[in-house]
């Protein structure tokens, strides 16, 4: 599997950068936080929902720049990457039986999850 390349700038739409991880990752979803209103950092109610939220408004700090996924990554290092280099606050979900649930993946990498969670939604 090849790695993903996305721009990353204040004015790409959320929803499009959450569309080519999913056409790549079938089985996996990307969620971006709404920026942080407070130091404690995002809440999981701040997920954004809304298709016309930009990168700009999502966060309030980081940089532009190509965005490379490789399947290789884990979850973890993909949401290090997001909020370290680009300045946004991330989550990446698998479905189980009855829905979404966070990752929490260890040393599994997206090409290895995105393989065993066969979605039967």
């Amino acid at each position: 599997m090849e790695a993903i390349q996305i721009e990353i700038n204040n004015h790409r739409k959320v929803f499009a950068i959450r569309e080519l991880f999913t056409n790549k990752f079938r089985n996996l979803k990307l969620e971006f936080y709404a920026k942080p209103h407070t130091e404690d950092g995002p809440h999981p109610g701040k997920i954004v929902r809304n298709s016309s939220f930009t990168v700009g408004d999502c966060r309030s700090g980081g940089q532009n720049g190509m965005l490379i996924i490789n399947p290789e990554m884990t979850p973890s290092e993909l949401k290090d990457y997001l909020r370290n280099t680009f300045g946004l606050e991330t989550e990446i979900y698998k479905w189980t039986e009855e829905s979404w649930q966070i990752i929490d993946s260890g040393d599994m990498t997206l090409e290895k999850m995105n393989r065993l969670n066969n979605l039967s939604v």
